[in-house]
């Protein structure tokens, strides 16, 4: 027995040694660091599920602000990086992109066992990603996104109507406004993409929705003990098969897509859509049917759940404030409405005052509140006063997004919803793009793709809902607003809920 308890105590000992051997890495390279927590790391809470990671990292955050440009810390016994300058952030994502071009999420997938989202440009890295990345960007062309506006137009009645008849049916209906702006841009860009009807606003749980998500969220403990296992030991999947995306969803769009390309092609339509341009591309580089799955849910996933979220989130600051709600009702009424009730797509684009709360929502609300970075090639950053901090390859950087929007050095009172600070005489949104400190779609060549596309879904959603509703926030909604801790994106726990009311 005595031999037995030796043994396992020794076997104890000697993992936990394995364990913790990095714990002294910056220590012994002399940079600023926070202490690890055996076994968790400085995430512990991320990781149980205890709350948000981005509230872990904030902390981290918090801490450091303001004493140092960058700091280590430990994601259970991997030591990273958290960049706390926005000076050295966007270094890292422009000057240095050269060092930096890939992120972790990379190290997830396989084309052998995930071959729709290891295409995705988000997850491909160095040659490959600058490939594919410069293969689908013509899809994002100015006219091509015009040409796609009237498709949008078309939802946009859909989800008008939808609103007043939920209304109508019971004039007391609150409204989750996630899930009616998620029924929007799912709408919107099946049409733009494959040419097909979604049913969002006639299904209770439309199908290609359904499977959308479950290509892009976590389902179930299993997952996530995947997840944790890949990132804490990268080549394990050597030897494991453990699949990270729903197989049933990836032969969904892979099936969709080969239906949508038949259809077009047996039935040629002139419409100058995202369809159209995957077709061409099919035809210049003799891609494969999974490629343009995988170029297809690159467009899907992008345009429905970021902008979905982007969406909910300014109308509920909007049903928050009303001075900034009617403000913004009579923009839309004098300048961006024609006589015949039609959206003007140039002056919505050009709007001043939609655009200013365009952008403080996502400086409060980013879609997205980390931005994580895998150094490629060993690179020193210079910290000024005589810093100069050595990043190894293969070493992780994260730049939390969602504290430096949210920093009182960059922003005065940071957690109110003040569209009016990126009025033109303060420079507007471009002036503090370029000083790093308002970062929603990235920066560098790898900002956001779909970005263009992106403001006009949600502004032209915006325009609608405001033209036509009057909006309070429920007592249903949970505040102060916590993130939720079961997704990587900014939703909210409980959700947002909204009373909507038609204007006569």
């Amino acid at each position: 027995m005595w031999t037995v308890l030796i043994l396992i105590l020794s076997a104890a000992y000697l993992f936990y040694k394995w364990y913790t051997q990095k714990y002294d890495y910056f220590e012994t390279r002399g940079i600023p660091y926070i202490k690890a927590k055996f076994p968790l790391g400085n995430l512990p809470n991320a990781i149980l599920f205890m709350r948000n990671f981005l509230y872990d990292f904030d902390d981290i955050y918090q801490q450091f602000r303001g004493k140092e440009s960058l700091v280590g810390y430990f994601e259970t016994r991997s030591p990273q990086f958290l960049i706390l300058s926005p000076d050295i952030a966007k270094k890292i994502l422009t000057t240095h992109f050269a060092s930096f071009h890939d992120n972790e999420f990379s190290n997830l997938f396989t084309v052998e066992m995930e071959p729709v989202m290891a295409r995705n440009p988000f997850i491909l890295k160095g040659q490959e990603w600058k490939e594919k990345r410069a293969e689908i960007t013509p899809a994002f062309t100015s006219s091509r996104l015009r040409a796609c506006f009237p498709l949008i137009e078309e939802v946009l009645i859909k989800f008008t109507k939808y609103i007043r008849d939920e209304f109508e049916k019971d004039n007391n209906k609150i409204f989750d406004v996630r899930n009616i702006c998620h029924r929007f841009t799912v709408d919107a860009v099946s049409s733009c993409i494959f040419n097909a009807d979604a049913q969002s606003f006639a299904s209770e749980k439309p199908e290609i929705a359904e499977m959308g998500r479950k290509l892009v969220e976590f389902h179930g403990i299993i997952q996530f003990i995947q997840f944790m296992l890949i990132s804490m030991f990268p080549n394990i999947r050597k030897y494991f098969k453990m699949p990270m995306v729903d197989k049933v969803a990836e032969n969904f769009f892979i099936n969709l897509m080969q239906q949508a390309v038949e259809l077009r092609e047996t039935n040629p339509i002139p419409r100058e859509d995202f369809m159209s341009f995957l077709i061409e591309l099919k035809k210049k580089k003799s891609i494969s049917e999974i490629e343009m799955a995988a170029h297809g849910v690159t467009f899907f996933t992008d345009g429905t759940e970021t902008s979905s979220l982007a969406i909910a989130h300014i109308l509920y600051e909007l049903a928050d404030n009303k001075k900034a709600q009617g403000k913004l009702r009579k923009e839309i009424n004098d300048k961006i409405i024609d006589e015949n009730g039609k959206i003007i797509f140039d002056k919505m684009l050009d709007s001043e005052y939609l655009n200013q709360v365009f952008y403080e929502s996502l400086r409060l609300h980013e879609p997205i509140g980390i931005y994580n970075r895998q150094c490629n090639e060993e690179t020193v950053l210079d910290c000024g006063n005589g810093k100069r901090y050595k990043v190894e390859k293969g070493m992780s950087v994260n730049i939390p997004i969602h504290s430096i929007h949210r920093d009182p050095d960059y922003y005065l009172n940071p957690n109110e919803f003040i569209p009016e600070r990126f009025d033109p005489e303060n420079g507007g949104p471009k002036a503090f793009e370029d000083r790093g400190v308002l970062l929603p779609f990235g920066d560098g060549p790898r900002i956001c793709l779909g970005r263009r596309f992106a403001v006009i879904q949600v502004k032209a959603a915006v325009v609608e809902i405001i033209r036509n509703f009057e909006m309070s926030v429920n007592e249903k909604t949970q505040r102060p607003l916590i993130i939720d801790t079961s997704t990587f994106l900014n939703a909210k726990k409980g959700g947002l809920w909204l009373n909507i009311q038609p204007i006569v």
